[in-house]
């Protein structure tokens, strides 16, 4: 067991920033504290968590924390003995979740948190590029590298599906995936694992071919994946996503917006067929250009290179090296 360190993490557990800690705490044997108790923020529950934060930073145990309000905690309980991994980019995520004032307010107040926690991580390069150049911090990058590695659910066939897996968010830009489907590939399918705002506006891209789109959330997306199909993601920003690792892991052939953190999952494969792409269109035009042989010869690279490349085990390595080295 790792003794020496503990992970306080936010009370929103089915999140990927969760599921990627959780995961990683699992793989290093370390305990796991949420912010809350399971019904809200309860000053008395708040004042036990922070004696209980400081008592762990005396007695020499590393408090590691991910998201806001783990991250004040964090601060709050003492400057020496706390470290954080960043998931988002602070002001953008914020001002997108919360509006524009609140969002703001929200990345100060984040910001203020780490500068006040020892050790600062990056989930991509381009995260810690935006806490050192924006917010002047010093955060180094470790790779995220824990996704669902889930056995896929179906053989490999001729049929072309575009998989998604996440909230149906505006930056997320789903709708404008569907479209570039519905209007470039007469043959693709698109399948939607999620639920948000955006939701009306994905079927509405769709429209001319509702038959092609099936839409709406499930438990473990990875389960359900056809390895040799592809997954789609044209996000105007993300810090390491979640959905687009374990993707690589089941098998599945990227199509993603050429934003900095899709190019490092990308370039951190090491297979110079895969690319990113300016628009929508351009990645559907491309996935339709592929044979069948290519798609298996290609997914069947991306998986082999995924299991090395974002394992658990070497996520864990990656995580002690920055943390303790």
């Amino acid at each position: 067991m790792e003794e020496n360190l503990l992970f306080l993490l936010p009370r929103d557990r089915n999140t990927g920033l969760n599921n990627v800690m959780q995961v990683l705490a699992r793989q290093l044997n370390a305990p796991v504290e949420f912010v809350d108790k399971g019904h809200g923020y309860r000053l008395g529950d708040v004042i036990e968590l922070l004696h209980g934060l400081r008592q762990a930073k005396r007695a020499g145990r590393r408090v590691h924390s991910s998201g806001l309000v783990p991250d004040v905690l964090n601060r709050i309980s003492g400057r020496r003995g706390g470290s954080s991994t960043v998931h988002n980019f602070l002001a953008p995520d914020y001002k997108a979740q919360y509006g524009n004032t609140k969002g703001v307010l929200a990345a100060c107040l984040h910001a203020w948190a780490l500068r006040g926690i020892g050790q600062v991580l990056g989930c991509s390069a381009a995260v810690s590029r935006n806490l050192n150049q924006r917010y002047r911090l010093r955060a180094i990058t470790c790779l995220n590298g824990c996704a669902d590695c889930a056995t896929p659910s179906g053989a490999y066939d001729d049929q072309r599906r575009y998989y998604f897996a996440g909230p149906l968010i505006r930056r997320k830009r789903v709708d404008a995936a569907a479209a570039a489907i519905c209007s470039l590939d007469p043959l693709g399918k698109m399948r939607v694992f999620g639920s948000g705002p955006e939701e009306n506006r994905v079927i509405e891209a769709m429209a001319a071919r509702p038959q092609d789109l099936i839409i709406g959330p499930v438990d473990s997306p990875a389960a359900h994946y056809v390895p040799g199909q592809f997954y789609i993601s044209f996000a105007s920003f993300e810090g390491m996503p979640l959905g687009v690792l374990e993707a690589f892991k089941q098998g599945l052939i990227p199509v993603l917006s050429d934003i900095p953190p899709h190019a490092e999952a990308v370039q951190a494969l090491g297979i110079p067929e895969l690319q990113t792409f300016e628009t929508p269109g351009a990645g559907v035009k491309w996935a339709t250009s592929l044979s069948n042989e290519a798609r298996l010869a290609l997914a069947r690279k991306i998986r082999q290179q995924a299991l090395s490349v974002f394992s658990e085990i070497a996520f864990a390595r990656r995580f002690k090296k920055c943390l303790f080295e």
